[in-house]
């Protein structure tokens, strides 16, 4: 994985966010330069550019996915249908088909 500038990271042990301010930092080997923000201070620091510290693996850097959220109709004789919203799942069941139950899903990202 090459670091995208705009992307979001964390840290991967210690799971601070990290702002990434430069893709082409001045350090041979390390060229992405960011700010891994702890419980008490920003702590500058700089990664290879696939997010690999150079001292601590603990602050290998992890992209931070946004969870995904959709909501499902579960029909008469078990049919389905996937909504991304909860409007359109509900205009789904307005539609003339009576949905038994809709089910909101989210994806947890561990």
């Amino acid at each position: 994985m090459k670091i995208d500038i705009n992307k979001k990271y964390r840290t991967s042990d210690a799971k601070w966010p990290v702002t990434i301010v430069s893709v082409n930092g001045p350090y041979p080997g390390f060229p992405v330069v960011g700010y891994a923000h702890s419980s008490s201070v920003p702590l500058l620091s700089h990664w290879t550019e696939d997010g690999g510290y150079p001292a601590n693996t603990h602050l290998n850097l992890i992209e931070v996915r946004e969870p995904r959220e959709f909501w499902i109709n579960i029909y008469p004789g078990n049919g389905t249908a996937l909504h991304p919203t909860f409007e359109s799942a509900e205009a789904g069941k307005n539609g003339g088909f009576a949905s038994v139950e809709t089910i909101r899903v989210r994806e947890i990202i561990g």
